[in-house]
């Protein structure tokens, strides 16, 4: 006899794991640049509307906590390190923190801090060569979709015939025919570009918000230091700003033709169904993170 409660909860448990497990948490997020961070006093930084602070207990492996005080809510942005920096002291009635209240996982790779809740590998991604980079951020007031679509089109220059392209679950390696240049794009946040077999430099972006995101480039010390400032902020943050607005119904206009590269529709429809954390998103996540 088919046991129908079986049924239901096969039926049902996609979705609510769904609902409990937000995809966001399931990410590694870039949070920071480590050479640019203070490892003296705690570094306050927020996931969506999720307030989170960073700090270094004893200058070593950096960990993350929830920016709300459990005694009385207020702000750590401005506690003390105490203890030999091994712990946080809450500046306003003394609550003390040490690393039993991380939150999440905290790494540093490639120069780049990173968090996630529980994410489904071990590390984010990041280039494997061993050798010194450089890494700058910039803020760019369009929403992550549209920073992503612009990017692969400066990329290709809109030439996607020259490419072959090759989707695998969560990553999509592009390379022209005479494989002089190639991509490899970790979605949801990563793009690795290269004219060699081994990238030179890697695009990390941070959704902020639904019209502003940030990006965060590392690359290869060797490479210009005037082509790096030029390109990231004469050319990616005033040409992207200046050419694309954040209407948002956008998509409606731009996928009704048939035109449209196949390539372009499958990038839309991984972030379609994206969510960038709003309030709700984060309520459900507190009140069940317990089950992950």
């Amino acid at each position: 006899m088919i046991n129908i409660k079986f049924i239901l909860i096969l039926i049902i448990l996609p979705f609510l794991n769904s609902y409990i497990l937000p995809q966001t948490f399931r990410e590694f997020h870039p949070i920071g640049i480590y050479s640019n961070i203070n490892k003296n006093k705690p570094l306050q930084f927020n996931l969506g509307p999720l307030p989170l602070l960073l700090w270094f207990p004893d200058n070593k492996k950096p960990i993350s906590i929830i920016n709300v005080c459990k005694h009385l809510g207020n702000n750590l942005k401005d506690s003390i390190l105490i203890n030999n920096k091994t712990c946080l002291s809450c500046p306003f009635h003394n609550t003390i923190y040490n690393t039993s209240d991380n939150f999440g996982k905290t790494i540093v790779k490639n120069g780049i801090v990173w968090w996630t809740y529980k994410s489904y590998s071990n590390n984010p991604p990041y280039l494997k060569n061993k050798i010194k980079y450089v890494h700058k951020s910039v803020d760019i007031n369009i929403n992550i979709i549209s920073l992503v679509l612009n990017l692969l089109a400066i990329f290709f220059n809109d030439n996607y015939n020259k490419y072959y392209i090759n989707f695998n679950k969560k990553r999509f390696f592009i390379k022209n025919y005479n494989n002089s240049k190639r991509i490899l794009f970790v979605y949801p946040y990563t793009f690795f570009i290269s004219d060699f077999k081994n990238p030179s430099y890697m695009i990390t972006l941070l959704p902020i918000n639904d019209n502003k995101t940030k990006l965060y480039i590392v690359i290869d010390y060797n490479i210009n230091s005037y082509f790096l400032n030029n390109f990231l902020y004469m050319y990616l943050k005033n040409y992207l700003e200046n050419t694309n607005n954040n209407f948002k119904f956008k998509n409606l206009f731009i996928f009704k033709s048939n035109n449209n590269n196949k390539f372009l529709k499958e990038i839309y429809s991984f972030y379609n169904n994206y969510h960038i954390l709003n309030e709700d998103t984060i309520k459900h996540f507190i009140n069940n993170y317990k089950y992950y």
